[in-house]
C-alpha cells in the first residue's frame, strides 16, 4: 500500500493499521478500541493548551459575574457555597490538566463533571428570574455549545451529546417555569443553528487531528521499519526486546527469540546480482512476518541476511516448531541458487527461550540463540537448532561452542 503524506508517498506494509485508517478516512470519527485509546492520549495533549488557558481566565469571569449580580452576595451562606463550589471546580480542574495522569484521566473525568455542571445550568437558567426569557437563551446559545466542543476539549460525540441533553434540560425548565412562547420559540430557533454549527466545526477539527494522529503514527511506524523488506529495524528490535524483557523479569513469563540467517547468501548474491538478492530478502522476510501475529510479537531483519523474531510467553517447543515451519516454507520458495547445496535458497536457524533472571541483561538472551545458530551452520545448514544452555551459566560475550552447548536437535 501507498499512503500520502503532507505531497509525499511512502510505501507501507500490508498489516499497517494507521494506513489502513487513512485509506479509509474513518468518516464517523472511530477508530478499533485499542487505536481509541491511544488518540484519546493524543488529543488530550493536543487540547491541554487550551483548556489550560480557558481554566487561567475562569477567576476574571467569576469577579465579572460577582460584579453583575450573578452571585447573590446578599446571601453569605449561599455565595460562600458559590465560590466553593468555583474554586474547587478551578482547583480540580488545574490539577487534572497540569497533572502526569491527564492523559489517562481527562476524558472520564471531565465528561460526567462537565456533563452534570452544564445540565444543572441549562435547567436554571430560566429560572433566574428574568422574565422574557432573552437574556437566558443568549446565554444558553453563546456559551454551552461553546464550552463542550471548544473551551472543554470534549470529543465529538460526547460533546453532542452533552449539547442536545442541555437543549432539552433548559426548553423543559422553560416550559415548567412558564417562559413566554415568543422566547421558546426564539430558543427553539437559536439553540438548533448554535448546536450544529458548533458541531460541524468540531467534527472537521477532530477529523484533522485524527488524521494528524494517524500520520504522526504512520511517520513513526515507516521510521521503525527497514525500507527493503518491510520487517521492523534492528533500532525497533533492540527497544521491543528490552521492554519485553523488563515486563517478563516482573511477570515471570518466558521470552523467546528466533535468529535466522539465510545459507550462502552473499555467493546467491555474486552469482545472481544484488537485484536477485533484494527480492530473495524480500520472499523470505514476508514468510517471516506472516509468523509474528500476536501483540507482542516482533520479526524483525537483524541485519544483512539475517532475522530475529521475538516472542513472549513462549517455550521451546513452540519456537523450535516455528522455526521449522519458517525453514520449510523458505525452501519451498524454490529461489534457485546455484552456490547453495540443494540448488534453492534455504535458511538457518537458532532458538532460545528463557525466563529472565533479575540482574541479568537482555544480550544474553541474543547470545544463546546465536550459539545455537552457529550450531545450525557449523552442522550443514538448512536446520534449526534449540540451545537449552541454562541462563544462570551463560556468558555475556562468551562465545560457546558445540562441545559446551546442549542441544535439541
Amino acid at each position: 500500500m501507498r499512503v500520502s503524506i503532507q505531497s509525499q508517498t511512502f510505501d507501507v506494509s500490508a498489516d499497517s493499521v494507521y494506513a489502513e485508517q487513512l485509506r479509509t478516512r474513518f468518516r464517523w470519527l472511530s477508530f478499533p478500541a485499542s487505536m481509541e485509546r491511544q488518540y484519546s492520549a493524543f488529543q488530550v495533549a493536543l487540547v491541554r493548551p487550551r483548556v489550560r488557558a480557558f481554566l487561567a481566565l475562569m477567576p476574571f469571569v467569576v469577579i465579572a459575574d460577582c460584579v453583575k449580580g450573578g452571585i447573590d452576595l446578599a446571601h453569605p451562606w449561599a455565595a460562600a457555597l458559590d465560590l466553593l463550589a468555583i474554586s474547587a471546580f478551578l482547583v480540580g480542574g488545574n490539577w487534572l490538566v497540569w497533572s502526569r495522569r491527564s492523559a489517562r484521566l481527562y476524558v472520564p473525568v471531565v465528561t460526567p463533571v462537565a456533563a452534570l455542571l452544564l445540565l444543572l445550568s441549562a435547567y436554571e437558567l430560566p429560572r433566574s428570574g428574568v422574565t422574557d426569557g432573552s437574556l437566558e437563551t443568549l446565554e444558553f446559545v453563546m456559551n454551552v455549545p461553546l464550552m463542550t466542543h471548544l473551551l472543554l476539549g470534549l470529543t465529538f460525540y460526547r460533546a453532542l451529546a452533552i449539547n442536545v441533553s442541555c437543549v432539552l434540560a433548559f426548553l423543559g425548565s422553560a416550559v415548567q417555569v412558564g417562559l413566554p412562547i415568543e422566547a421558546i420559540s426564539t430558543f427553539l430557533t437559536l439553540a438548533p443553528i448554535a448546536v450544529v454549527v458548533a458541531a460541524v466545526m468540531a467534527y472537521t477539527a477532530e477529523h484533522a487531528s485524527r488524521t494528524m494522529f494517524l500520520q504522526e503514527k504512520l511517520l513513526e511506524e515507516i521510521a521503525s521499519r527497514d525500507p527493503l523488506t518491510g520487517l521492523q529495524n534492528r533500532a525497533s528490535f533492540d527497544s521491543h526486546l528490552q521492554r519485553l524483557w523488563k515486563q517478563a523479569q516482573r511477570s515471570g513469563e518466558c521470552v523467546g527469540l528466533l535468529l535466522l540467517d539465510i545459507d550462502h547468501f552473499k555467493l546467491c548474491n555474486d552469482t545472481r546480482g544484488h537485484q536477485a538478492g533484494d527480492e530473495c530478502l524480500r520472499a523470505v522476510a514476508l514468510i517471516i512476518g506472516q509468523h509474528a501475529r500476536r501483540p507482542l510479537d516482533l520479526a524483525a531483519r537483524y541485519g544483512g541476511e539475517e532475522f530475529a523474531v521475538l516472542f513472549f510467553q513462549t517455550t521451546p517447543e513452540q519456537l523450535k516448531a516455528t522455526g521449522e515451519a519458517i525453514r520449510a516454507q523458505v525452501q519451498a520458495l524454490g529461489i534457485e541458487s546455484p552456490a547453495a547445496a540443494h540448488g534453492v535458497i534455504t535458511i538457518s536457524g537458532g532458538t532460545a527461550a528463557v525466563v529472565p533472571e533479575a540482574g541479568r541483561s537482555m544480550h544474553v538472551l541474543i547470545q544463546l540463540a546465536d550459539e545455537a545458530l552457529y550450531l545450525a551452520k557449523h552442522e550443514g545448514r538448512n536446520c534449526i537448532r534449540a540451545n537449552e544452555q541454562e541462563l544462570a551459566s551463560a556468558i555475556t560475550g562468551r562465545f560457546r561452542r558445540k562441545p559446551i552447548l546442549r542441544v535439541v536437535s
